[in-house]
């Protein structure tokens, strides 16, 4: 499925029952989501289990693209992504990730030189966790009939 060159991309939750919900990403497979226990039901990946993959798989695509940009070939590419919840301000959040590249050269030509500077390369190139790192502006909006609500931003100074 071909996305074309948009510079807008979109997902689509839709609720289900409790906090389950249906997802759709740009005609692809639907899929679902829920939320931990005892608020959810656990029976499906919950939003932060999806951050983990979204940060993830686009570090793994990026390190592979500079692998592939330095001609350096490999034979596995296996990524572990960890992350820790944290209280901030009294709330659940997400702390930290971190994320582990486990890499089969695909010939003994592969120096550690070489891997290290695939990894000065890629992470520029990986838009999910740079995009993290430097903050990115959240909006939330509410629809109900003809009425429309902003919801105002969080202000760190208020609690």
């Amino acid at each position: 499925m071909k996305r074309g060159k948009s510079k807008f991309f979109e997902v689509e939750l839709n609720w289900l029952k409790n906090f389950i919900f249906e997802v759709t990403v740009n005609g692809f497979p639907k899929f679902c989501m829920d939320e931990l226990e005892p608020v959810g039901e656990d029976s499906a990946p919950n939003p932060a289990d999806y951050l983990l993959v979204s940060v993830g798989g686009c570090v793994a695509s990026s390190f592979l693209y500079s692998t592939l940009k330095l001609g350096l070939p490999i034979k596995k590419l296996q990524v572990k992504v960890r992350g820790k919840y944290t209280r901030k301000r009294g709330m659940v959040r997400v702390g930290e990730i971190n994320v582990e590249l486990h890499v089969d050269p695909a010939t003994e030509n592969i120096s550690a030189e070489n891997l290290e500077l695939c990894l000065n390369v890629f992470r520029r190139y990986c838009v999910v966790s740079e995009s993290l790192r430097e903050g990115i502006p959240v909006t939330v909006s509410l629809k109900m009939g003809e009425h429309l609500f902003e919801v105002l931003p969080y202000d760190k100074n208020r609690d």
